[in-house]
């Protein structure tokens, strides 16, 4: 809802409509949450190649550590298409 409303703050209507459409359709978002979380697995692959590409220094330290990306970033992109909603 907060995405949405911003978009359509900035955008207007229409904008904001399409938009959304977009980004659940062309960007995975809507499958972040579905059975088996495909959108998350998604997501990790993006930044995991992203890490490999552009930053071998740091892609070097993980293999080194033995740390996988998903765990940094699976808590990370959940929270990104999670609604939070603050008590009152």
């Amino acid at each position: 809802n907060y995405i949405v409303a911003s978009l359509y703050f900035h955008c207007g209507e229409v904008l904001a409509f399409e938009l959304t459409i977009r980004l659940l359709n062309d960007y995975h978002l809507k499958e972040v949450h579905m059975s088996n979380l495909p959108g998350l697995y998604y997501h990790c692959e993006v930044i995991k190649a992203l890490v490999q590409d552009d930053m071998p220094d740091l892609n070097a330290h993980f293999i080194d550590k033995r740390i996988e990306v998903f765990i940094l970033c699976q808590n990370w992109i959940m929270t990104l298409f999670t609604q939070v909603i603050p008590l009152n």
